[in-house]
């Protein structure tokens, strides 16, 4: 069965006055949260050409970097000699846009294409994913790896839910994510003195009922009723009647419901006004 899902998102643009970007998280129902899967994209400032570096991620507050670099990591490795291919296409398409700009481009492309080499050979493909961001990496950190994930290097969105255990130990439930903040240090002062930029968006999936099993319990309760129509079963009929109303509460919190299971539920409830 296909979860129930709500979407948010959001895209900023780091500066000197502009150091974090908040991605809320606003679920239609808290306690029905089963997971949050997040992916982001990493861009350089247009003006500056200078990509994020150095940036943190927190989950309610609580450092997630580490956590969320490794999950990164893990999802490209597994991916392979596919991954890495991706990446060397990526950096090429990079490099020649370097070389288009010609004497407009304020760095050296020589040195972007040893550095690009380099970071394009290195074995496992996560060991370019030490930090978020990174100057090191090429002209304005441009060839670093964070920049090209989800996008060029297509990898699965994070889990929340995961890195919750990894980051807290499972103290905080996901039910309870309130935002996830991407924090970068930015310093000079200066018309542009933006950082990169970068999109995000969360995916905020709700746990459903099992419709198949419900109706069956209904369907049981059905028959159960229709065996003694009438006599002194008072509480069993009564036990019954709360098992149907737990199960009509279930449902009811969810705004879709099969068309089978409200005629159960309204069969069941004629039966057992009927019978009480």
């Amino acid at each position: 069965m296909v979860p129930l899902s709500s979407s948010v998102s959001t895209s900023h643009v780091f500066g000197f006055l502009s150091r974090d970007a908040v991605l809320p998280i606003r679920p239609i129902d808290p306690k029905a949260v089963d997971d949050i899967l997040l992916d982001f994209c990493a861009t350089p400032d247009p003006v500056s050409l200078k990509s994020v570096a150095g940036l943190r991620i927190s989950i309610n507050g609580a450092d997630a970097t580490a956590a969320i670099l490794g999950g990164l990591g893990a999802r490209v490795d597994a991916r392979g000699t596919s991954a890495a291919g991706e990446y060397r296409q990526a950096l090429a398409q990079w490099l020649t846009l370097e070389e288009a700009l010609g004497s407009d481009f304020p760095g050296s492309v020589r040195a972007d294409r040893d550095i690009a080499d380099r970071l394009g050979s290195m074995v496992p493909l996560s060991n370019n994913l030490k930090t978020f961001g990174s100057g090191d990496a090429g002209f304005g950190g441009n060839l670093h790896l964070i920049n090209f994930l989800f996008a060029t290097v297509p990898i699965a969105p994070l889990s929340i839910k995961e890195l919750l255990q990894k980051v807290l130990g499972g103290q905080t439930a996901v039910q309870d994510v309130r935002e996830i903040r991407f924090s970068t240090p930015v310093s000079g002062i200066g018309p542009h003195p933006a950082h990169g930029s970068i999109a995000a968006s969360a995916q905020i999936l709700y746990s459903t009922p099992d419709f198949e099993k419900l109706f069956n319990m209904l369907k049981f309760v059905q028959d159960a009723l229709r065996q003694f129509p009438e006599g002194p079963f008072q509480r069993q009929l009564t036990d019954l009647k709360n098992t149907t109303d737990q199960i009509v509460s279930t449902t009811a919190t969810h705004g879709t419901m099969l068309d089978s299971i409200n005629q159960a539920i309204l069969e069941v409830k004629r039966i057992l006004q009927l019978q009480l």
